[in-house]
């Protein structure tokens, strides 16, 4: 968690709209119908959160699901998290429950497929051939049977043994995730591509990665694509002047244009508030809504209608 961790001590200052064009709204436009937009970002499942204990959701394809995680130490530098779900019954989500995967382990990152038929997540179960002192958290796999789930197989392909894993997300059937040296030095982007049988061995996941180096007053500490391919959402830090540490994250983003992708602006409607941290963005099944974290403490949506607004 420590890729993560870092980023909450930074404030948010930017108040920059992106415009962007009807014709690239075209192309994010959901295929399904989205009904009313969300005027702004609004708190999401709030008897799900925990003060400073609440990270990363994923929500199921008939909006019914709610997976996600939460430390479970009492110690803050534990790294010990369990994956939660909750499910919406009569308008309402139900108290959390855990999540039984075939071991009591420190379990991460859920992302669920398309069809809600897979569960990729983060674990320090320990992989054969792991040798360290303290596992590394690799990816691993479960699919769906009955009104459970199988037993979780590692992802061995996209695991580098001694890296840290995080952040995966289902772009179509390949995973897009972020994977951190040992050293803590280096965090890449990676998509391990879905060949109709497996995945292939990961490479760099361009349209986050072009932005890693991209000005030098900013930390860009990885993003997400949005599920039609069209859009990333960066988790950006402006860098402190003085101390060049990076300051609390916010949410931007940056949208294909043709072959070329545009500048990462700002998100709108309230998904960035000055003094927290906003991170943790996930797209809701069919590209309506956002879904983010603020200050490791609640869940927050808004509509994609408001956070990218049409240029007019």
């Amino acid at each position: 968690m420590r890729d993560v961790l870092i980023c909450a001590s930074s404030i948010a200052v930017f108040t920059a709209v992106l415009p962007v064009p009807r014709s690239t709204r075209a192309q994010i436009a959901s295929p399904v119908a989205c009904g009313s937009p969300t005027p702004r970002a609004e708190r999401f499942a709030p008897t799900l959160a925990l003060a400073e204990k609440t990270f990363r959701g994923t929500i199921g394809p008939d909006q019914a699901e709610f997976y996600f995680f939460r430390k479970v130490a009492a110690d803050p530098d534990a790294e010990d998290y369990r994956i939660f779900v909750s499910r919406a019954r009569d308008g309402t989500w139900s108290s959390p429950e855990q999540l039984r995967l075939g071991a009591e382990s420190s379990d991460l990152y859920p992302a669920l497929s398309p069809d809600g038929r897979r569960l990729v997540f983060t674990s320090y179960r320990r992989l054969e051939g792991d040798t360290a002192s303290h596992p590394s958290a690799g990816l691993w796999l479960v699919d769906r049977k009955g009104g459970g789930w199988e037993e979780p197989v590692p992802i061995r392909v996209a695991t580098e043994l001694g890296s840290y894993h995080s952040q995966p997300v289902f772009l179509g059937d390949s995973l897009v995730f972020r994977r951190t040296s040992a050293d803590w030095r280096m965090t890449h982007t990676l998509i391990a591509r879905w060949n109709g049988r497996a995945f292939d061995t990961p490479t760099t996941f361009d349209p986050v990665e072009r932005w890693a180096a991209w000005r030098s007053d900013l930390q860009v500490w990885g993003g997400i694509p949005g599920p039609d391919g069209t859009y990333v959402v960066l988790e950006v830090s402006e860098l402190d002047s003085t101390t060049v540490r990076p300051l609390p994250s916010d949410l931007w983003v940056s949208v294909r244009a043709g072959r070329e992708w545009t500048e990462p602006r700002p998100l709108a409607g309230g998904v960035n508030v000055a003094g927290s941290t906003e991170n943790f963005p996930m797209v809701s099944p069919g590209g309506c809504d956002l879904i983010f974290v603020r200050d490791f403490s609640g869940f927050y949506r808004v509509s994609l209608e408001t956070a990218l607004p049409r240029k007019e």
